[in-house]
């Protein structure tokens, strides 16, 4: 399997910047600690402010890191996917139903905006609305991160050539550079990964 995609620049900019902002404050934290810190002599009024001054830095501090483990945790996803995918019946049976549901070039959908609603009422379908469709007819529900969902994604990566940004299904889909034999031959290759697994789990005693 292809290595994860790096992150949007926007989220690397976002990170980056509250690392730095975290760090500082920390560094602040340290310096007053250190040098303000009272050793055994009544507080007095300017001693009070320095601690309360002190207790604001960390508690913005404490604010800064929880918002950079939320967007590490938001934005991060796509370096943490799991890539080791254990496949089932069901996962055959999507794609394959995907693969039926794109039979022709005239029921396919170049310019996906992920709301497949429009998809379903013209009877054409972009590559992530297909695999959507094909999840809510197999298996009555529709999960992002399924494996099924996840071998298109790790897949189409092989043909990526710079034609993602954000959304790999989308993006792919809706590049001037992708045709419909693309879409099919990614659908392939996706089917007989899962059977390969699926044949290869089976001959196990």
């Amino acid at each position: 399997m292809p290595k994860c995609r790096r992150q949007s620049k926007s989220f690397q900019l976002l990170q980056f910047y509250l690392t730095l902002v975290i760090k500082e404050k920390l560094r602040r934290c340290q310096a007053i600690g250190i040098l303000f810190r009272p050793r055994g002599n009544p507080p007095t009024l300017a001693t009070s402010q320095i601690v309360y001054s002190n207790s604001k830095t960390k508690m913005k501090t404490r604010v800064l890191v929880f918002a950079l483990f939320i967007f590490q945790l938001a934005y991060g996803q796509v370096n943490e996917e799991n890539r080791n995918l254990v496949f089932d019946s069901a996962d055959l049976k999507i794609i394959q139903r995907a693969d039926s549901i794109l039979s022709d070039s005239l029921k396919w959908n170049k310019q996906d905006d992920r709301e497949c609603t429009d998809d379903k009422k013209k009877g054409n379908y972009s590559l992530y609305c297909a695999l959507y469709k094909a999840s809510i007819d197999i298996t009555g529900q529709y999960v992002h991160r399924r494996p099924a969902m996840q071998i298109v994604r790790f897949t189409l990566e092989k043909y990526e050539n710079g034609r993602v940004r954000n959304h790999r299904l989308m993006d792919w889909n809706n590049h001037p550079d992708t045709t419909f034999k693309e879409v099919k031959k990614v659908l392939q290759e996706s089917i007989e990964a899962v059977k390969k697994q699926l044949m290869q789990r089976n001959k196990k005693p």
